[in-house]
C-alpha cells in the first residue's frame, strides 16, 4: 500500500490534470505555427533608423545616441515584392535621417523612402536589391473573429519572434484612425514589433502590426493590425505617387439612438443621422439633407457612424458611388460623385535632409500659413535640427527663428543669405521664439 500526505495526494491531482489537460489539448489539435514561422520569417526585415531632433514615438524600441537631438530606433517591416519592396508602418521611419534594413538572412541595405502614409500608420520602403524572399499576401476580408494568427517582429530588438493569439475583431474603429477598421487580436505585440505581419494559420500576410492599446508602452492584451487589402490600396497609391488620396463627402454624423429608431420606425438602431453638411460639398450636390439616416455606401452596409469613413476615403474620387438612406422612414437611392479629401499641413517633414545643415548648425523649414496662424506670428521658420553653435546656445527642434542681428527672418533661404553676410567669428544676435517664450542668443559664425 502506497500512502502519501495530503499535500503530496494534491500535488498527484494537480500532475494528472496537467497531463489529462495536455492530452486534451493534444486531442483537439491546437494549432502548429512551427510551419508558419519557417515559411514567413525569411520576408520579415529589421528596420533600424537614425531620427535627428525628434523623440522616438511610442510603439517602437528606441536608445539615445551621443548626440542630445539623436536616436536610434528599432522597428519591423515585410518584404512584399521580390524586388526589395518592404511595408512597414510610417511612425517607425517617422523623421528618420536614415534608414537600415537589415534581411533575415543578415545582409544590410540603405533604404528608400517611397512614401508614407499618416492615416492609414503605412510606410512603403525600397531597397537596392533582387531575388527576395517575399511574403504571401493574403486576404484580411476574409478572416474571422476567433481564427489563429501569429505575428513575426523584433520586440525589444530580438529578431524573428513570432507570437500566437486570436483575431478579437476585424472592424475595429479607433477614434484616432477613423480611415482604419482594424483587426484586433490578443496576439502579444511589444516596441519594435510594429510594422510586422500579422499571419494567419496558411501562412500568409492579413494585416500589418501597428498598434496596442496600453497604458504603460507595453503589450497589455490587445493589439491593432492594418489589414493587408488596405495596406495594398495605400502601396499602390504610393508606388504611383508617393502619396495617398482618399474620398471626401462632407457630412458630420451621429449614432441612431435607441429613441430615434423608433421615432423613425426602424426595428434596430444602426445608421449614421447626417447631422449637418458642408456647403458646396459632394454630399450637397447629392441630394443629402440633414435627418438622412445612411444605411449603406457602395453597397457595404453601414451600421454605425464610425463604418462610413473607410469607405469614403477608399471610394474613387470623381465617380458616381450609390449611397442608401432612411429619409422619414422611406428608404432612398443616391448618387454621390465623391471629392478629393485635402490633406492637412504637417508640422514636421517626415525625413530631415542633414545635409543641409546652415553655418549656425540648423536645419530649418519654411513655415506653413497655418502655423503661422496658430502661432500668432508674421515670419519666421522651424528649427529641424540643431547641432554646433546652435546646440550649445540652447536651441533646440520646434523653436523659430525670428531675427538674426537687426533682420527679419522671412524664409530659409532669406536666413542662409543672413548667415552668409555674417564675418567667420562674429557674434549675431539672434531671436528665437521658443515653446517658455522669446528670447535672444548670441551665435558666433564658423570657418566655412
Amino acid at each position: 500500500m502506497i500512502h502519501c500526505s495530503r499535500a503530496g495526494a494534491w500535488r498527484v491531482f494537480v500532475a494528472a490534470c496537467l497531463l489529462l489537460f495536455a492530452c486534451g489539448a493534444a486531442a483537439a489539435g491546437l494549432p502548429d505555427f512551427s510551419a508558419v514561422a519557417g515559411e514567413a520569417a525569411p520576408s520579415v526585415v529589421n528596420i533600424r533608423i537614425e531620427r535627428i531632433g525628434f523623440g522616438a514615438p511610442p510603439g517602437y524600441a528606441a536608445s539615445n545616441g551621443s548626440d542630445d537631438n539623436g536616436a536610434t530606433a528599432m522597428g519591423s517591416g515585410v518584404i512584399i515584392d521580390a524586388d526589395g519592396y518592404i511595408l512597414t508602418c510610417a511612425h517607425v521611419i517617422e523623421a528618420a535621417s536614415s534608414v537600415e534594413v537589415t534581411l533575415a538572412d543578415g545582409r544590410r541595405y540603405q533604404a528608400k523612402i517611397v512614401g508614407a502614409d499618416r492615416d492609414s500608420d503605412l510606410a512603403l520602403l525600397k531597397i537596392p536589391a533582387k531575388g527576395l524572399p517575399a511574403a504571401k499576401l493574403g486576404d484580411s476580408d476574409a478572416l474571422k473573429a476567433g481564427q489563429w494568427v501569429a505575428a513575426i517582429g523584433s520586440p525589444f530588438g530580438l529578431q524573428k519572434s513570432i507570437t500566437v493569439g486570436v483575431v478579437s475583431a476585424t472592424d475595429r474603429h479607433l477614434a484616432s484612425e477613423k480611415y482604419v477598421p482594424f483587426i484586433q487580436s490578443d496576439v502579444p505585440i511589444n516596441p519594435g514589433s510594429s510594422g510586422g505581419p500579422l499571419l494567419n494559420l496558411a501562412g500568409e500576410v492579413v494585416g500589418i502590426n501597428s498598434e496596442i492599446y496600453s497604458q504603460s508602452g507595453d503589450y497589455t492584451g490587445v493589439s491593432f493590425a492594418v489589414p493587408i487589402d488596405l495596406a495594398l490600396n495605400v502601396v499602390r497609391q504610393l508606388k504611383a505617387d508617393g502619396a495617398v488620396s482618399r474620398g471626401w463627402l462632407g457630412v458630420n454624423l451621429q449614432q441612431v439612438t435607441p429613441t430615434l429608431a423608433q421615432a423613425t420606425g426602424m426595428p434596430m438602431p444602426v445608421g449614421a443621422v447626417v447631422t449637418d453638411i458642408v456647403k458646396a460639398s459632394p454630399a450637397a450636390q447629392s441630394g443629402l439633407h440633414p435627418g438622412d439616416i445612411i444605411v449603406s455606401f457602395d453597397g457595404h452596409k453601414v451600421s454605425a457612424p464610425d463604418d462610413l469613413p473607410p469607405l469614403v476615403g477608399r471610394a474613387a474620387v470623381g465617380e458616381p458611388t450609390p449611397i442608401t438612406v432612411l429619409r422619414n422612414g422611406v428608404r432612398k437611392q443616391l448618387s454621390v460623385t465623391i471629392g478629393l479629401l485635402k490633406n492637412e499641413a504637417d508640422d514636421f517633414t517626415l525625413v530631415v535632409d542633414t545635409s543641409r545643415i546652415d553655418r549656425f548648425g540648423l536645419v530649418a523649414r519654411n513655415l506653413s500659413e497655418d502655423q503661422r496662424r496658430r502661432l500668432d506670428i508674421s515670419h519666421g521658420v522651424l528649427v529641424q535640427y540643431a547641432s554646433g553653435a546652435a546646440k550649445r546656445a540652447g536651441i533646440v527642434p520646434g523653436d523659430v527663428i525670428l531675427r538674426v542681428a537687426r533682420s527679419r527672418v522671412r524664409s530659409v533661404g532669406q536666413l542662409n543669405k543672413l548667415e552668409r553676410g555674417l564675418k567667420t567669428g562674429e557674434l549675431a544676435p539672434v531671436l528665437v521664439r521658443h515653446e517658455d517664450g522669446t528670447r535672444f542668443v548670441a551665435l558666433r559664425t564658423p570657418a566655412p
